[in-house]
């Protein structure tokens, strides 16, 4: 069957823009995730503000991959604003599917590629990934072009193939460190894969490859004396999956805050507690340790451990550590992301069969790229922990194998009549469904678990925006009703309180203070729960000590009630070396 591969590739390239623009049009009108930006994502845009200012060299060695908070300062310098950045991230998804049906149709013909290009544009985590600030859009960009290129050797073999390699190689690394141990094999076998070996070319790759990340390493030498090669986290990420409790997915470590801003430091300091050592080296080293010290006594809970982040790698579909499309799909703000249903563990039984498939049929020397980044991918996810983050650079090879398996499949029942191998095609999508539903049936991975953060996450959201304190107060009740009673929800709740209560009093309508009372009684009752789940938490302490200062003086309270929680703040101010707020504090005191 002839088909016009451009055309219709120009066709796609068309929809995907097209599809992109109306999913960003809903989320920056509606999606208060687009705007309001949580964790790692705030931190990127903060981060990459202090680049675009002349800050080039942060403070502490790198946490996470490199490249896309320099990526994201040259944009901001371009005068880029959050809008701006999702289009390019758009425009680089797009960029992704050509090149990922590019090297399809390198592998297995014009049908294939198309077939792939129609997969990326309506895969859910790919049609999402472009509205947030995170480093997945420039991670599947820089993974999908080292496959491109890859899948070029042996066929197209000359003396820049090797350091063009390299280079890529390097890029890749720093958009996404985890690569390393996959780029080196796959600079290895380019070296070993043509007719005459090359190993001198391997050293060149190598080479080229070290030069790319050398101002990663001249960075974290220069922020924080010690030679780290990339990243300094990967120590905790590995005690994060690897741990008495863990199951599978991310588990804090006791001690360490989950919160991005504050995780580091807690971790160096809590090392410099247990051991005297102050560094980033001793920390990573520290949390490998620990981590191989618990699979080391309980091997029958890492065989466990181990097939459950197999299962959750293969299977997964609700699970998400930041941002969850799946759930956003169900609210009205993020209902156009049901437009993308294909889920890329849908493709994983048809991309593994294929993988065996090729590589008995043409080896790995041929098919050496597809398999090493399969291969080396999961291997992180298994070694470390599953999250939709860090299963996503799969995508490329796994979308390239599935839709060459689709292409196999209608090609010999088209035009050969053979039932067989499209009977094998439609029985692995049968078994990915058949997957799904267990999880369903088991809670595995239920969306419904899921809920309350969920609903804290939005609710807290919409409280940072102007005019959305009404709708805050909604979600965030409806967190604390489904179970989610953290320290957080409360707190939030109380923030937003407050937030809607000091707009009633400044709104400037008669009768506003006696209007805006009830809901700071709301606030009260809130930052009182907050305070019994963390006692030493200063700022809930501090704004519930205010408030009933200034109840008292209105006459609703009396000293004897409110003397106790001014002087607990105090306290916890002087421990903290919160000077302005103590002063505040001490005048409140004089003042009863």
């Amino acid at each position: 069957m002839k088909v016009r591969f451009s055309i219709w590739l120009m066709g796609l390239v068309a929809l995907s823009l097209a599809f992109q623009a109306l999913l960003l049009q809903q989320a920056w009108a509606e999606n208060p995730f687009a705007r309001v930006l949580l964790g790692d994502s705030a931190v990127y845009w903060e981060w990459a503000g202090e680049i675009a200012n002349g800050k080039w060299i942060a403070d502490e060695p790198f946490q996470s991959a490199p490249l896309y908070p320099y990526f994201l300062a040259l944009l901001r310098t371009l005068g880029l604003d959050l809008l701006g950045v999702y289009s390019v991230q758009a425009l680089l998804g797009t960029l992704t599917m050509v090149l990922i049906a590019l090297a399809t149709r390198r592998r297995a013909g014009p049908l294939a590629g198309l077939i792939a290009a129609t997969l990326w544009i309506f895969l859910d985590e790919a049609a999402f990934v472009s509205g947030r600030i995170w480093n997945l859009p420039l991670q599947l960009f820089t993974g999908s072009l080292l496959l491109w290129y890859t899948t070029r050797i042996p066929e197209q073999f000359g003396k820049a193939t090797l350091p063009s390699l390299g280079a890529l190689c390097g890029i890749a690394v720093l958009a996404n460190p985890a690569l390393l141990p996959v780029v080196l094999l796959l600079i290895f076998w380019a070296g070993q894969a043509p007719i005459k070996r090359n190993l001198f070319g391997s050293f060149t790759a190598l080479a080229v490859m070290a030069v790319c990340i050398a101002p990663a390493t001249y960075h974290n030498r220069e922020a924080c004396g010690e030679t780290i090669l990339i990243s300094s986290q990967a120590g905790l990420t590995f005690a994060h999956g690897n741990s008495a409790g863990a199951s599978g997915t991310y588990y804090p470590v006791e001690g360490v805050s989950e919160n991005r801003r504050t995780q580091n430091q807690d971790a160096v300091r809590l090392v410099e507690q247990e051991t005297g050592k102050r560094s980033w080296k001793a920390t990573s080293r520290y949390f490998f340790e620990r981590g191989l010290g618990w699979m080391v006594e309980n091997p029958g809970d890492v065989l466990s451990l181990e097939l459950r982040k197999a299962w959750w790698l293969l299977t997964g579909r609700s699970y998400a550590d930041l941002y969850n499309p799946d759930l956003e799909s169900r609210t009205e703000f993020g209902s156009r992301l049901t437009w993308a249903p294909i889920s890329l563990a849908f493709l994983f039984p048809l991309a593994l069969f294929g993988m065996v498939r090729v590589w008995r049929r043409e080896g790995l020397r041929h098919r050496g790229p597809e398999i090493l980044m399969i291969g080396g991918v999961a291997l992180i996810v298994l070694v470390f922990w599953y999250s939709p983050r860090y299963r996503m650079p799969l995508a490329p090879a796994v979308i390239l194998l599935a839709a060459e398996g689709m292409a196999w499949g209608w090609g010999s029942w088209r035009e050969e009549q053979r039932r067989g191998p499209g009977i094998i095609v439609l029985s692995l999508m049968a078994i990915a469904l058949v997957a799904g539903l267990i999880n369903r049936a088991t809670r595995f991975d239920s969306p419904d678990l899921l809920m309350p953060a969920f609903l804290h996450s939005v609710g807290d959201s919409l409280r940072l925006m102007e005019g959305r304190e009404a709708e805050s107060i909604e979600y965030l009740e409806s967190a604390i009703e489904r179970g989610y009673r953290k320290y957080e929800a409360h707190y939030s709740l109380a923030l937003a309180y407050m937030k809607l209560a000091e707009t009633t009093l400044n709104d400037g309508q008669e009768g506003a203070q006696k209007r805006a009372l009830p809901t700071y009684h709301q606030a009260v009752t809130q930052l009182r729960q907050t305070v019994e789940h963390d006692p030493n938490s200063f700022q809930p302490q501090f704004n519930l000590a205010s408030i009933e200062f200034w109840f008292w003086q209105l006459g609703e309270r009396e000293a004897w009630e409110v003397q106790p929680l001014i002087e607990r703040a105090l306290q916890i101010a002087q421990d903290t070396g919160s000077e302005e707020p103590a002063a505040r504090l001490q005048q409140m005191l004089a003042q009863l």
